[in-house]
């Protein structure tokens, strides 16, 4: 999820948007996961997470 955030632009992802975006994906979910983990992973360092950081949240 955090891979479709980012190239989305949200800051949170729920199940009905989820499940948007899984049907315009549809039938190629295998591939564009592929896609979202790399972004996840760093691939492009352009894009960021748009998820509200943790405070006091230690790694």
């Amino acid at each position: 999820m955090r891979g479709m955030r980012m190239v989305y632009h949200h800051r949170k992802i729920d199940r009905k948007l989820f499940e948007k975006y899984r049907r315009r994906l549809s039938p190629y979910c295998s591939v564009a996961s592929l896609y979202f983990w790399a972004v996840a992973g760093g691939a492009i360092p352009e894009m960021r997470d748009y998820a509200p950081q943790n405070k006091g949240e230690k790694l």
